[in-house]
């Protein structure tokens, strides 16, 4: 498996011990058709990225993170559009008043490649984890949860989360 061992995944992103991952898109699950209607509602030119992220969308986000005590790894295009380092995540996320979303790393390469690296290369120290994407994957994915792009992370979406990846 080369593939997976040269994709440059973190040796160590989240620090010792087992941990619950959610591996996170930003558009269409952090973002949706709403979010871009409110935007062309007040008719105001797009200062930055921060302007692209729904605050209630991401509180939904915020709310798996503490309900679960899950970290987040980046796996959305925003990795290459705006070259995006988890720190930079953090920072956005954080600036939407976000208490629990801890961003640890971003992935590599295509999208589900990337995924399959980090895991591969966190050596079984996940112990659960799911996918929020808008996408799909190439073949059925059990902890895949599809967003829409007109709805994005809906309460029921999150609910499901946090059932898959369990309390703390």
């Amino acid at each position: 498996m080369p593939r997976l061992r040269d994709a440059g995944c973190a040796e160590d992103s989240v620090g010792g011990g087992a941990v619950k991952i959610i591996f996170l898109d930003i558009d269409g699950v952090l973002n949706c058709t709403a979010t871009y209607d409110r935007l062309a509602a007040r008719n105001l030119p797009i200062h930055d990225d921060a302007d692209w992220i729904d605050s209630e969308l991401l509180a939904r986000l915020d709310r798996i993170c503490e309900r679960t005590g899950a970290v987040v790894v980046v796996h959305s295009s925003w990795r290459h559009k705006y070259n995006f380092k988890a720190e930079r995540f953090n920072q956005l996320f954080a600036s939407h008043g976000t208490q629990h979303v801890r961003v640890v790393d971003c992935t590599h390469g295509e999208r589900w490649d990337g995924i399959a690296a980090w895991v591969y290369q966190q050596k079984g120290r996940i112990v659960a984890h799911v996918i929020l994407d808008d996408m799909e994957p190439h073949e059925p994915l059990a902890a895949h949860i599809k967003t829409t792009e007109r709805e994005g992370l809906t309460e029921e979406l999150a609910d499901r989360a946090i059932a898959m990846l369990g309390a703390p």
